[in-house]
């Protein structure tokens, strides 16, 4: 059997993401001005995080599903994904509407527009591809940018978060998202996981979590 041109959680994510822009983006045509989702009128609409660079694939995604006008956060603590990832911006001609940033994404706070939301997050954990596995995401950090987005989501926006245990803190990273998420109150939140069920080795986990 052929395989997938696209993982088929990724597909399932970049679905979702997908989803949560074009509903936004068609209320804005339909009821300009100001609202709920952006109160600030000079923030760029729609806003989107990545929290995991890596070498660019879900910021170029994200850039090309903002459009023009729209915000990509792009987080990595490391260099050299820093450095691919804004290659492979320029090249696809997305990059005047990414904001790179060597920092740790629990600080996402701090780099968003005054009284700007965020309509969709994405985070690929673990570590860098063709990267040493030695530097990973970690559980509290991870936690920490995960709590600080519940705060800042748009209506209608989608968190995105694939967990892999492939590497030395994975397992715990996955509990600690999943406990992340059984604690997000029902009534605002649905929360979708994938998984296969079937994957001897190298467990690996996608939530969705809509708010």
């Amino acid at each position: 059997m052929a395989k997938l041109l696209l993982d088929e959680l990724l597909m399932f994510s970049r679905k979702a993401v997908l989803n949560a822009v074009s509903r936004a983006m068609q209320l804005r045509k339909t009821a300009p001005g100001p609202d709920a989702a952006c109160e600030d009128e000079a923030a760029p609409w729609p806003i989107a995080v990545d929290g995991t660079a890596g070498n660019g694939v879900d910021t170029e995604f994200l850039a090309q599903a903002v459009e023009e006008g729209g915000l990509v956060l792009a987080f990595d603590v490391q260099g050299e994904a820093i450095a691919a990832t804004a290659d492979r911006l320029e090249k696809s001609g997305v990059s005047d509407r990414v904001r790179l940033v060597k920092d740790n994404h629990d600080r996402v706070r701090a780099y968003l527009p005054k009284s700007a939301k965020v309509l969709a997050a994405m985070f690929n954990l673990g570590y860098l591809p063709g990267g040493s596995s030695d530097l990973s995401t970690l559980a509290e950090s991870t936690i920490a940018s995960l709590e600080a987005l519940q705060e800042l989501m748009a209506p209608g926006g989608v968190i995105s978060v694939h967990c892999y245990t492939g590497h030395d803190n994975g397992q715990e990273e996955l509990e600690a998202v999943e406990a992340w998420a059984a604690r997000l109150p029902w009534p605002e939140w649905r929360v979708l996981r994938y998984e296969f069920c079937n994957k001897k080795t190298n467990r690996e986990v996608l939530f969705l979590a809509h708010c």
